[in-house]
């Protein structure tokens, strides 16, 4: 008896941990009922909004992060959380570039290096910050944008097959 309470313990512990968090504990694949419950703060989307953005249907529209307010916009394919884009227009050049500076750091300390801007060098403007970090199930992408707006984006990815090299 003793054994058969440990494996369904075990069981239920592998099933909770195996669900990647994508952002602010939202794991990958949650559905929007479940993203309501773990956020409180979220708030449904407008009919407007969901009509210019396919999938976006809930948002934090304000969420403090290094110090700046960042709107969080959390996306759904198949009623499935796949995507969550934090957006702040922080109003200068220099406070956009200090944020972005400050949660490349963080994100850094996290997750490691980047992958590299010079292996991504056909979808990066010159000058500009785009940088990102792939784990485990998902990547990270932080980018400037116009120099004015930061965007954080936590995306799901399905994984890519490693080509054979033969024998």
């Amino acid at each position: 008896m003793k054994k058969a309470l440990l494996g369904l313990v075990l069981a239920i512990t592998v099933s909770t941990v195996s669900a990647q968090a994508l952002w602010g504990g939202a794991p990958i694949g949650a559905s929007p009922a479940e993203v309501s419950r773990l956020l409180p703060e979220v708030k449904d989307t407008s009919a407007e909004q969901r009509a210019q953005e396919q999938g976006l249907l809930l948002e934090i529209p304000r969420h403090e992060l290094a110090g700046q307010d960042f709107l969080v916009s959390f996306f759904f394919e198949d009623n499935q959380l796949q995507r969550v884009v934090l957006l702040a227009n922080p109003g200068s050049t220099e406070r956009a570039r200090a944020v972005t500076q400050e949660l490349g750091a963080s994100l850094r300390a996290r997750y490691g290096l980047d992958v590299g801007t010079r292996s991504r060098r056909s979808e990066v403007r010159e000058g500009s910050v785009d940088r990102m970090w792939l784990f485990r199930r998902m990547s990270i992408r932080l980018q400037l944008l116009n120099d004015m707006s930061v965007r954080l984006t936590y995306s799901a990815e399905s994984p890519t097959p490693t080509p054979s090299r033969g024998l």
